[in-house]
C-alpha cells in the first residue's frame, strides 16, 4: 500500500459530499491527493457515498470515534496517524478492536507491519506519554516524563512542599548525570531505577 500523506483534506471531501448531493461532476477524493483508482487509501469522513463502482472495494472503520469510508486492504501506523489528523511528529500508541478474523485486537507501530481491516473496525490514537519508574527513599515511584524537578522529588518522599531544608542526592543517573546533589529550583534528566534519597535537614 501506498503510504499515505500526514495531513486529511476535509476541506475537498465536504466539497466533493456536496458534489454528489448537487449531482455535480468532480474527482474522487484518496489520501494522496490523487484520482481514485491508484493504490491510495480512498478516504471520505462522515459521508456514506463511495467513489462510483468503488462500493464493493471500500469498508468502514472508526478512528477516534469518527467514521471513514476506506479502501479495503491493510493499514499501517502512518496511515491511521494520517486519517486521524494529528501532529505527525508526536508518538502516538493505537490500538486497533472488532478486526477481521485473526486480528481481532492489537497495536500498530511506527515503521511496523500492517494490519487487515474489517468492516467497522475500530481505531484509537492516543499521544505517548513516557513514563519513568524512580526509587525515592526506597520506594518505587513512577513519574511523567523524562526529567525532574527537585520539588518534584521532596513532594514524591514526603508529600510537603519543597524548601531549602531538604537534601536531596541522587545515583544510577543517566549517561552524563550520573550522580550528584540537587538545589530547589533544579531539573535533572531521569531514566528508570534512578535512586533518590531524601533528607529533611532542617534543625529547630
Amino acid at each position: 500500500m501506498k503510504e499515505i500523506k500526514n495531513e486529511v483534506n476535509k476541506d475537498a471531501y465536504l466539497a466533493r459530499e456536496m458534489r454528489q448531493q448537487a449531482h455535480l461532476p468532480g474527482e474522487d477524493i484518496t489520501c494522496d491527493g490523487n484520482q481514485s483508482g491508484d493504490n491510495g487509501i480512498s478516504l471520505t469522513a462522515n459521508s456514506p457515498h463511495d467513489p462510483p463502482g468503488e462500493k464493493a472495494h471500500m469498508t468502514s472503520i472508526i478512528v477516534n470515534g469518527v467514521e471513514y469510508r476506506v479502501k479495503k486492504g491493510a493499514v499501517g501506523y502512518e496511515d491511521i496517524v494520517a486519517i486521524a489528523g494529528v501532529d505527525p511528529t508526536k508518538t502516538y500508541d493505537i490500538t486497533f478492536d472488532h478486526g477481521p478474523r485473526g486480528s481481532e485486537k492489537g497495536m500498530l507501530f511506527p515503521h511496523g507491519p500492517h494490519t487487515h481491516i474489517g468492516d467497522g473496525e475500530v481505531f484509537t490514537v492516543v499521544e505517548h506519554v513516557v513514563k519513568t519508574l524512580i526509587i525515592v527513599n526506597g520506594s518505587p515511584k513512577e513519574v511523567v516524563g523524562d526529567t525532574i524537578s527537585f520539588e518534584q522529588v521532596v513532594k514524591l518522599a514526603f508529600g510537603e512542599t519543597a524548601s531549602a531544608c531538604y537534601t536531596v542526592v541522587y545515583e544510577f543517573g543517566p549517561d552524563g548525570a550520573e550522580h550528584g546533589a540537587m538545589e530547589p529550583g533544579q531539573v535533572v534528566k531521569i531514566k528508570d531505577k534512578e535512586v533518590f534519597d531524601v533528607s529533611n535537614t532542617y534543625k529547630s
